[in-house]
């Protein structure tokens, strides 16, 4: 079976010394496709820190942005930022 992937929109941004590559792709097989949320974290290329990477359906995306605005707003009410 074989598969083919588009890249519909990708951004990337550096938090501290962290780069974030985030990217909505098609992956694309026989008889399906699927569109995906791809998060690629790369830490500094002098570090020994591993890449990592993780993939789920697009349709999960605003689980994420959800649970990262809770969790901003935990800690600034809780005056940690």
């Amino acid at each position: 079976m074989t598969s083919e992937t588009d890249s519909l929109l990708t951004k990337t941004l550096r938090i501290a010394t962290l780069t974030f590559t985030l990217s909505i792709r098609i992956l694309r097989r026989a008889l399906e496709s699927d569109r995906m949320i791809h998060i690629h974290v790369q830490g500094p290329q002098d570090s020994n820190q591993p890449e990592s990477e993780i993939y789920f359906p697009w349709f999960q995306l605003s689980e994420l942005v959800l649970a990262s605005k809770d969790l901003y707003n935990e800690l600034y009410k809780n005056h940690y930022i």
